[in-house]
């Protein structure tokens, strides 16, 4: 940034000082240069810095705690695989129904998978029902392992089997980018009618 004038004169080189109003504009033309720079360079610092990040969770508490975050994303969407079966034999009853009607609430999505057989199937659980904002494919059950497993924004979580007893969320743009194809090939395979006994 140049604040003077150079002049030269025979041998000698004066300095002259430059308008001060100068310095103001010199000033505004690397604030705009820097400023249409600034979406550029925040990509390049967030595909840089991005970790991963991980919570782990126990019992029902801990389950309760996942639901609330998929409550609070900010998503409208979010992709289920369920087996509410199970879901209902850890007696997680009272948290899922909750979850439900503050999902319809908040406008959420709910794309589920469930197991072709052996599920529940009611208007309240495990079929498509527009009022829930819910629609359902049914795949076959030994695809089934985890009692839910959500995808959501940025974030995969997953709610085990009694037998283990915990939860996760794992935030990671392209393990969640893995997860939402896998659903979405999936999604294409399983049927709109579940096997009834």
């Amino acid at each position: 940034m140049d604040l003077l004038r150079g002049i030269v004169t025979g041998k000698n080189q004066l300095y002259e000082a430059k308008n001060p109003e100068s310095l103001v504009e010199m000033l505004e033309a690397k604030k705009l240069g820097l400023t249409s720079a600034l979406p550029g360079l925040k990509e390049l610092f967030e595909t840089h810095n991005i970790r991963p990040q991980i919570q782990f969770f126990k019992g029902r508490e801990g389950i309760k705690k996942i639901f609330a975050d998929i409550l609070n994303s900010g998503a409208k969407k979010v992709l289920q695989i369920v087996k509410n079966r199970e879901l209902q034999s850890q007696g997680l009853d009272p948290y899922a129904r909750e979850y439900v009607k503050r999902r319809v609430e908040k406008g959420i999505v709910a794309f589920d998978l469930h197991p072709k057989s052996g599920g529940l199937y009611t208007q309240e659980r495990g079929t498509t029902n527009e009022k829930l904002k819910r629609y359902v494919r049914y795949l076959p059950p030994e695809v089934f392992s985890a009692a839910m497993i959500m995808v959501y924004e940025n974030r995969v979580a997953m709610i085990s089997t009694q037998k283990e007893d915990f939860g996760f969320i794992l935030e990671s743009k392209e393990f969640s980018s893995t997860m939402r194809s896998f659903f979405e090939f999936m999604w294409k395979l399983g049927s709109k009618e579940p096997d009834l006994d």
